[in-house]
């Protein structure tokens, strides 16, 4: 994570990342309509691991879906925080199609069960 991200995303794509994911509130100028591939719902504040997920942040998915299709939108709704065996259904079911699961996997006895 870096401040003013925005001055920086051509070098990181120029670098070969396929995937750059920018918080809106660190870019007061970052364009929201049809340059996003995917947005980035947190369900944790940032900043370490093994929080836990913050369950009144699921409505947020299900804006964010409503939003994407309005606009008709091609856009991958990501969701970071908390994802574990508990905790992933409701995002999925809320909208999310990619999980960011960090302590449900390195924090697992069987890292390639948790990953399964």
């Amino acid at each position: 994570m870096i401040e003013n991200p925005d001055i920086n995303i051509s070098d990181f794509a120029l670098a070969g990342a396929d995937i750059i994911s920018v918080l809106a509130e660190t870019c007061p100028h970052l364009h929201l309509t049809d340059e996003v591939d995917i947005a980035l719902i947190m369900k944790v504040k940032p900043g370490f691991g093994g929080q836990s997920f913050i369950e009144n942040m699921i409505p947020k998915i299900d804006q964010l879906v409503k939003l994407i299709d309005e606009c008709r939108l091609l856009v991958e709704i990501e969701v970071d925080g908390g994802i574990n065996l508990q905790t992933f259904q409701a995002c999925v079911e809320a909208g999310a199609n990619v999980l960011v699961a960090g302590s449900a996997i390195y924090n697992a006895d069987n890292r390639i069960s948790a990953i399964e």
